[in-house]
């Protein structure tokens, strides 16, 4: 049925759900135009004025997966795909952050992350 563990992965990732994402080096094009936007986004963000909430604000929402109220990233910080990160009230992520999102990351309320953290 599939010619190898990349295309196992692939099919979960697109029929399946995210219980087995791949990294877009698997070549499939639906990841890597997921995997390319997200890069973009973080990019953007990372060049974006510090005080200019309103952009700021724009590219997270168009990048995370959702986010509650009052949340502050500091940049630079990258992400794989960005719409499988969820955040709730109130928090913080320092800089040169780091979230590999093959999977769902969820962040609850009032959640202070470090500089350099990878999750």
């Amino acid at each position: 049925m599939y010619n190898n563990v990349f295309d196992v992965g692939v099919a979960l990732a697109i029929g399946g759900g995210v219980s087995c994402r791949l990294y877009a080096r698997t070549g499939d094009p639906e990841l890597l135009t997921q995997w390319h936007k997200a890069k973009d986004l973080a990019r953007d963000y990372n060049q974006t004025d510090s005080a200019d909430f309103d952009e700021k604000e724009r590219i997270l929402n168009e990048l995370l997966g959702g986010k509650g109220k009052n949340l502050w990233i500091t940049a630079p910080f990258y992400v794989d795909y960005g719409n499988n990160i969820y955040f709730g009230n109130n928090c913080e992520v320092n800089m040169n952050c780091t979230f590999l999102d093959d999977n769902i990351i969820r962040i609850g309320d009032n959640a202070l992350i470090a500089p350099n953290v990878q999750i």
